[in-house]
């Protein structure tokens, strides 16, 4: 691989961006690849470099979606499966539409509201009553994520919500005793960055603060529902979130992230995943179909 366009935006809400270029660049030289950060604060849309089947492409943050869309082409080595890759979800939350259909065990999820109460009662009941889960679209670290346990708290926030043209889910509460995100790059499943849930009720499925333990002994169920989740979306690698139902005991799949933190995760784990991303860029399987 000759160079590495690494995408951002400067104006990100994305946690631990400056480290998390530093680090994709510290990979890149210590394997000779040409590094290149472009910002879309104030990237020439006019003239922005077309990388070919020699390079890569990765936007690593949120924000930074439109650049992507522009700079992907048909030939430049992606983390996507199938061209084009990067238009069909806007939020992580869409991609369990996909699980449903191909029977990828997450959470009952109602993927648009308003503030209809009629219909509102309705979706409780189909998500077996309270407490529920309601997510407006684009939250991260947990941000925009509710916990409601009556129908006067769901209505008041439905229709706040709804006066200032704010779209949101409503998802089934799942008790667990962790919320596991785990990387997954093709085939390998690397140990799972766990935040411990000591409040029993807690309900954020990416919460940034809390106990995290790394879980290096993952059962093969749970490694085949990753690697499905991840190829299901499209995806060569990602970061899935997922919870162990406390009364089933089974694994239910939250979110596919891609971008996702893979620098903060390193932290605890002390895995360079960013090594390994890099090194599967160069090995692209794109280079197998052209043999």
């Amino acid at each position: 691989m000759n160079n590495f366009y690494c995408l951002y935006n400067s104006k990100s809400d994305s946690h631990d961006l400056h480290e998390r270029i530093s680090a994709l660049n510290n990979s890149c030289v210590k394997r000779g690849v040409n590094f290149h950060a472009i910002n879309q604060q104030n990237a020439n849309f006019s003239s922005l470099p077309v990388p070919d089947s020699e390079d890569g492409l990765y936007n690593c943050a949120r924000g930074s979606r439109l650049l992507e869309c522009s700079m992907i082409n048909k030939n430049v080595r992606t983390l996507y499966r199938k061209f084009p890759g990067t238009s069909v979800f806007r939020d992580p939350n869409q991609i369990n539409i996909i699980f449903d259909k191909y029977n990828i065990p997450t959470p009952k999820t109602i993927h648009y509201c308003n503030n209809n109460k009629e219909l509102l009662k309705s979706y409780v009941d189909y998500l077996g009553g309270f407490p529920i889960i309601l997510k407006t679209y684009g939250g991260s670290g947990g941000i925009g994520t509710i916990q409601l346990d009556s129908f006067q708290g769901l209505f008041s926030t439905a229709d706040y919500l709804f006066k200032l043209d704010i779209d949101f889910l409503l998802k089934e509460f799942i008790y667990s005793e962790s919320v596991d995100r785990y990387t997954v790059i093709d085939e390998i499943v690397f140990p799972g960055y766990c935040r411990l849930l000591d409040n029993p009720n807690e309900f954020r499925s990416n919460a940034v603060n809390g106990k995290v333990v790394i879980k290096k002994n993952i059962p093969q169920s749970i490694k085949d529902i990753l690697i499905l989740a991840v190829k299901r979306a499209n995806l060569y690698m990602a970061g899935v979130d997922i919870v162990i139902d406390r009364k089933t005991k089974e694994p239910k799949v939250l979110e596919v992230n891609l971008p996702a933190n893979f620098w903060r995760e390193g932290l605890k784990s002390e895995i360079n995943i960013y090594d390994d991303m890099i090194d599967f860029f160069i090995k692209h399987p794109s280079l197998k179909e052209t043999h």
